[in-house]
């Protein structure tokens, strides 16, 4: 049996509705909703397709989104990173537009089929094209909007609604469009964020073959990924740093201090509670009895190893500061005692007062932090332990920085008595 319906939600969009059943092939009755007959007639196509090769002795051939689901609820929970798996996940459910039609990620089979249009490697490199399009993109009420290359700006519903990913939609309504231009948002993704969401498939694919069994080859080495962004140094001088400060919010300046102060990761930083924080402490005559200590446990940091980082006389300053302020058990609390949110308006508009480039992240307050420590004379090694990179290699990106050994040579020219 194999019929098709139209019917129309309650927002008034006209779906299809294929019902399948192939007692034969021991399929039983099945149902699914299409935005298009096109799109229900290949995914009973499909069904007939994996069925006959099953019956005939063949592999089951899976589709990439019972792979996706798989690696999810499993290998990804084990990993400090599951949630931005899940984060990343969720944006490859997005559906595409190729060749005049809706495509889905999760749709696409892991391995080429004799005849087939798409498979997951094609797919995701026209997926990746199809976000390339996007020149900018906004939040308004909670919605995620995309401008792309036509100028227009489109709705991309929640993957998670209804029964299959919704593909983006056509905003006509003129105030909605009006609020989108004016709402501060951002620019086109970048290579990066398309790397990390191809690697995430890449790495699906190679469990695929190398731990389930699901494909014959390690059709993962032919995911192409974006080239590697070249590593960014940004760093802040004294002045521009004060600048910062004193063009932030209060409570904010003291938080965005104690990055450039500690060079940890904004998490590490911002999850700081009194309880992790040790004073120094001496006798009446001066004897030290302990050392002061900022300390951020094992599994809540990036690599899952503990940071230890001595207290020094600045930052002891800055906390007893904020001992005087203390609400609750977060160190550099958002002024109610819990911890700062997503602040990225308030550091774009003390950018633009401090007179800052616009690009200016707040991760690199971290490389500031780097950047005055090696200016002082800090090795490799003490970086490397105090800002808890486990990969020595992580740290090329300052070796630019270094310039004693070239102090000789600068002043050869005035060394030199004249003939």
């Amino acid at each position: 049996m194999e019929r098709y319906r139209w019917y129309t939600t309650g927002t008034g969009r006209r779906h299809i509705q294929a019902d399948f059943s192939d007692p034969a092939r021991g399929i039983p009755r099945t149902k699914r909703s299409f935005a298009s007959k096109a799109d229900a007639e290949a995914w009973v196509k499909r069904l007939k397709a994996d069925t006959d090769r099953r019956l005939t002795g063949h592999r089951r051939r899976r589709l990439f989104g019972e792979a996706l689901t798989h690696y999810l609820a499993g290998a990804s929970t084990e990993k400090r990173t599951h949630q931005d798996d899940l984060d990343n996940a969720r944006v490859l459910r997005w559906p595409f537009r190729w060749d005049g039609r809706w495509w889905r990620l999760e749709e696409l089979p892991i391995e080429p089929g004799e005849g087939e249009e798409l498979w997951i490697v094609p797919g995701l490199a026209a997926w990746t094209e199809d976000l390339k399009r996007v020149q900018a993109r906004a939040y308004l009420d909670h919605q995620i909007y995309h401008r792309r290359e036509d100028g227009r700006w489109y709705l991309q519903p929640d993957p998670a609604e209804g029964e299959r990913p919704a593909p983006r939609r056509l905003v006509t309504d003129q105030p909605t469009v009006a609020a989108l231009e004016a709402c501060d948002g951002r620019g086109p993704f970048s290579g990066a964020t398309l790397r990390v969401r191809q690697a995430l498939v890449k790495r699906v694919l190679t469990l695929a073959w190398r731990r389930w069994d699901w494909s014959e080859q390690p059709y993962a080495a032919r995911v192409e990924l974006e080239p590697k962004a070249t590593p960014r140094d940004t760093f802040l001088s004294y002045e521009q740093l004060r600048a910062l400060l004193i063009a932030l919010p209060v409570g904010l300046d003291d938080f965005a201090l104690a990055l450039a102060w500690v060079g940890w990761r904004l998490d590490n930083v911002r999850s700081l509670t009194w309880d992790r924080v040790v004073f120094p402490a001496t006798t009446p005559e001066g004897e030290v009895l302990q050392h002061g200590v900022i300390l951020a446990p094992r599994g809540e940091t990036k690599n899952a190893d503990p940071l230890v980082q001595p207290m020094s006389r600045r930052l002891e300053a800055l906390l007893r500061a904020r001992w005087d302020l203390r609400s609750g058990r977060v160190v550099f609390h958002d002024g109610s005692g819990g911890t700062w949110g997503d602040f990225r308006k308030a550091w774009k508009t003390a950018c633009r007062k401090a007179g800052l480039p616009a690009t200016l992240r707040r991760h690199d307050l971290r490389h500031t932090w780097a950047s005055h420590m090696i200016q002082a004379g800090a090795t490799d090694r003490e970086l490397q332990e105090l800002g808890g990179w486990r990969d020595p290699k992580m740290l090329r990106v300052y070796a630019h920085l270094r310039t004693e050994h070239l102090l000789e040579a600068v002043n050869r020219p005035t060394a030199r008595k004249p003939t």
